[in-house]
């Protein structure tokens, strides 16, 4: 494609002037954060990306459909005519007999162009190929050009991913040169030299001055030429006289014109159109930084390898504007991170102490106002592995959910892996350390259960008895655990004795009021401590809304999180967004994930986990009625497992597998036969009964299991009813 170069018209000021009071609306659309560092990006905060998968996440936090990469396909349809839109695209589809929905069609359009780019994701492996075949061979559409793609990341997934696919554009700003004329030789060396070292500069800024060449005029009479390139359009033949030193004034001074005559928008355009050959863009912006001596723009492709295309091809070659001055392409790799603001202004300092390296390795670090909770951090640069590195060492950085003030530190509290880990300066990191070791030797009282197995207990509780217990043992001795009906005592054995007295004798001198008010909290039953306020009206302690949303993951039923005001009967079911703005940021990713993993549990029959300790990606189940039965090689582990046995059996079937002539499977179902145990029929965790009736509950699935006749239930009455009917009774 070629375009003529625009040379500057007669009425240049004019032109330049009306140029500038447009562009002020075009740099107002097209204007950066600094060095092109976005606040996010809108992105989904229902979608997350967790052991290879995509869950997306409904009111309670619940997770409502896991999805895999394998279980979409995607294609791109060019050349389109720009008028397209998604509907045109899937009446497209229709025509050669494939039918989706408007919202699998991802549609990118660009001002000024003529033809516009379609992705399409579907929900069916096999639908790429059967689309690139249909639309191929169809007469009508050989303008089009249909290709299958790697399918597109939700967007609100692609935190602490490595990102390849942008192209950072930049190029020259229209310049002017200056001729300097001296009658002395020596004079005009003597200039050259002290603006090519930065003595002399015009403005402030430093320029491009060229060693004296000698004129001679019409009158025969010699002199010399200093040449000065490089120089804004803003620069006027005043400013360059009062830069120079009087000795070193010139005689004359001959204005050139300049480079190019800019035109934002369409400059634009054109640089737009010679990445568009490479394929379409997700995203192009212009920064604006009026002082800098170049226009930078960022291009974000589709795909990596469209990028690495373009830079190859494009760096280095001349703008279609001007032939004299080159564009600039390069491929930048990117990461992005969320964090909660408090994480962030507690690890800034470490952070710091990686910026020197990371500079000289050509890594740039942004970081994006705060927004509430969280900030947006971003590493950049050029090289893919420099990146990666960097990334590994703000990963073991950036984390955390409690920030201890006194030391400066972010403690964190991983409950699954029964760990405390400390982030800091190393310094206090250590005294950290100590005082969580102290802390805990202290914490050595014995911890007390009162179950409140009668109703006038629970009610007694509730109606003031739990507010009597605190004031006489103390608040710190005392916890009321509403899941269980139980009231917790740690303290001594003398504490545990008075509080059963109390109970036992319905002792209420305490000076409040009944629970229930509107400053209780339902969680605790005390006046709630940083209380906060929910949409249903009612008033939690901020520490006890955060151990309810995290203790839905060990809970009987699906993971939900409602509410627990008006004694558990309010039951209304948080949106998601009031979860995500109750909670700080890496809260509530936590608790996102542990909804994940909860789903995962409950629905072995879908999904599983990759067997290799310590390895957190996903696979999805065969079905028992396929008979072409898939293998699934992990992605992080390389472990290569059947779907439908769940174990690794390379070049043989399962039947050959589980009738393995060693005999090693048949040896271990003989002695679990022998200790009575028997495997969930969900998800096939090993379960023993030592005692009590025949209801079991599952720790992997925590479905409901009739242990006679291992019928399973979603909830606990269902298998009582069940046993009750069908054996008689329940086992005791």
């Amino acid at each position: 494609m070629l375009f003529a170069p625009r040379h500057p018209q007669p009425r240049y000021n004019n032109h330049g002037n009306n140029a500038g009071s447009l562009l002020k609306g075009v740099a107002k659309r097209e204007r950066l954060a600094p060095s092109c560092m976005r606040d996010d990006e809108t992105t989904d905060d229902s979608t997350r990306e967790f052991g290879g998968a995509w869950a997306e996440f409904g009111d309670g936090a619940t997770t409502a459909q896991v999805f895999l990469p394998s279980d979409f396909s995607a294609i791109r349809i060019s050349n389109l005519p720009g008028d397209s839109s998604v509907q045109s695209v899937t009446s497209l589809l229709s025509d050669v007999g494939l039918t989706i929905s408007q919202h699998d069609v991802s549609l990118t359009k660009h001002a000024g162009f003529t033809k516009c780019t379609a992705v399409v994701k579907v929900k069916d492996p096999s639908f790429s190929k059967e689309a690139c075949r249909k639309l191929g061979t169809c007469i009508t559409l050989r303008d089009l050009e249909v290709a299958t793609i790697p399918v597109p990341l939700p967007r609100g997934s692609n935190f602490r991913q490595v990102d390849c696919r942008q192209a950072q554009c930049s190029w020259h700003r229209p310049n002017r040169t200056v001729h300097l004329f001296y009658g002395n030789k020596d004079i005009a060396l003597k200039l050259q030299q002290k603006l090519r070292t930065g003595k002399v500069k015009v403005n402030g800024t430093q320029v491009m001055a060229h060693p004296p060449v000698p004129q001679q005029n019409q009158e025969s009479r010699m002199s010399w030429m200093v040449k000065l390139t490089g120089l804004a359009k803003t620069i006027e033949e005043e400013d360059i006289i009062e830069a120079i030193p009087k000795p070193d004034r010139p005689r004359r001074v001959e204005m050139g014109e300049m480079s190019y005559v800019a035109d934002r928008e369409i400059d634009s355009t054109l640089i737009q159109s010679m990445l568009y050959e490479f394929g379409p863009l997700e995203r192009w912006e212009v920064s604006d930084t009026p002082t800098g001596k170049r226009i930078k723009a960022q291009a974000t492709f589709l795909e990596e390898s469209q990028a690495h295309h373009a830079a190859s091809a494009l760096d280095g070659k001349p703008l279609p504007f001007c032939e004299s001055s080159k564009l600039f392409v390069e491929v930048v790799t990117s990461v992005r991170f969320r964090v909660s603001t408090r994480v962030y202004d507690v690890v800034q300092q470490r952070i710091n102490t990686h910026k020197s390296s990371w500079s000289r390795q050509y890594i740039r670090f942004f970081a994006s106002p705060s927004r509430g909770f969280y900030r947006v951090l971003k590493l950049e640069g050029r090289d893919r592995e420099s990146v990666a590195k960097a990334k590994q060492d703000l990963d073991l950085i950036l984390t955390g959910d409690m920030v201890e003030e006194e030391l400066g530190v972010v403690i964190i509290r991983d409950v699954r892996s029964s760990q405390f880990r400390v982030f800091g300066a190393e310094a206090r990191q250590a005294l950290a350390t100590e005082a969580l070791d102290r802390l805990i030797k202290e914490t050595t009282s014995a911890i007390h259960f009162i179950r409140l197995g009668q109703e006038n207990e629970l009610q007694w509780t509730l109606d003031g008895g739990f507010k009597a217990l605190k004031s006489q043992l103390g608040h710190d001795k005392v916890v009321f655990d509403r899941e269980s009906r139980s009231i917790i005592i740690q303290g001594s054995e003398s504490d545990f004795t008075n509080a059963k007295l109390i109970v036992a004798r319905r002792q209420n001198k305490s000076s409040g009021k009944p629970l229930g008010g509107e400053t209780d909290c339902p969680i605790c039953l005390c006046e709630a401590d940083e209380p906060i306020r929910t949409s249903c009206n009612h008033t939690y302690c901020g520490l006890c809304f955060v151990n309810m949303c995290q203790a839905e993951a060990s809970g009987l039923v699906e993971f939900c999180i409602s509410c627990k005001g008006d004694s558990g009967q309010c039951g209304k079911v948080f949106e998601l967004a009031e979860i995500r703005n109750l909670l700080l940021s890496e809260t509530f990713e936590d608790i996102l994930e542990a909804s994940f993993q909860s789903f995962v549990q409950r629905h072995p029959d879908q999904l599983r986990y990759c067997p290799t300790p310590d390895c957190s990606q996903v696979y999805r189940v065969a079905p028992k009625r396929e008979k072409q039965l898939a293998t699934f090689t992990c992605g992080k582990c390389l472990a290569s497992i059947c779907t439908a046995c769940h174990t690794s059996h390379p070049g043989v079937t399962c039947a050959q597998y589980q009738g393995d002539s060693s005999g090693g499977l048949q040896a271990l179902n003989k002695v679990k036969q022998e200790l009575g145990i028997q495997d969930c029929p969900r998800c096939e965790t090993s379960m023993e009964k030592t005692e009590g009736c025949n209801h079991m509950t599952c720790q992997g699935c925590r479905c409901h299991i009739c242990w006679v006749c291992l019928a399973t239930f979603d909830e606990d009455p269902a298998c009582y009813q069940h046993m009750r009917r069908l054996h008689g009774n329940i086992g005791i």
